[in-house]
């Protein structure tokens, strides 16, 4: 674990991620396992981001000096850094759900395959929390504040459905780069 230096407040490291190519620019800790006497390899699930690119990575409870170890990459296209601005993850559907630069939504299982690429109206999304209680993604832009659901169609294709559900009036035109649930 280096690069912590000298720690004189008392806290001791538990993990630290080295394979980003520049600064991060996002984090979501995916699936975290609680403590269980009866799971031996237990093992917590992250995902970050930074300008060029995405990785969902692994900590391992076993081996906790170990480094952690990346599972998935996406690398952004050359010319485009940092392409994709936000990411949330949907326990119930196992799915994450981008926004990118390409003013579309971009929706990956859970090994981070592309499945659906959306396209939206909006002209900058930065910020995109999912509240699991009432199943929508809360997003912040360039136009404010809006309320979005993903949904599966039931057609034949069964592709999915992003559907914009409410928007802050009061919020409207107003440049949002961030925004947190609590």
């Amino acid at each position: 674990m280096s690069g912590f230096g000298d720690l004189h407040d008392g806290f001791k490291p538990v993990l630290s991620f080295s394979k980003h190519s520049s600064a991060v620019k996002g984090y979501l800790a995916v699936d975290i396992q609680g403590e269980n006497a009866l799971i031996r390899d237990r093992k917590d699930s992250f995902l970050s981001w930074d300008m060029l690119g995405v990785n969902l990575w692994t900590r391992e409870h076993s081996t906790p000096n170990k480094e952690p170890a990346v599972i998935h990459q996406i690398r952004f296209p050359k010319g485009l850094p940092g392409f994709i601005t936000c990411i949330s993850y949907i326990p119930r559907l196992r799915l994450f759900v981008a926004a990118a630069l390409d003013m579309s939504f971009k929706i990956y299982k859970r090994n981070l395959e592309l499945i659906e690429s959306i396209a939206h109206e909006e002209r900058a999304l930065l910020g995109m929390e999912y509240d699991d209680i009432r199943d929508i993604l809360v997003v912040s832009g360039a136009r404010g504040v809006s309320l979005w659901r993903l949904s599966r169609a039931v057609n034949a294709g069964l592709e999915y459905i992003m559907e914009r559900t409410y928007v802050y009036e009061d919020l409207v035109d107003v440049w949002i780069s961030s925004i947190r649930l609590e």
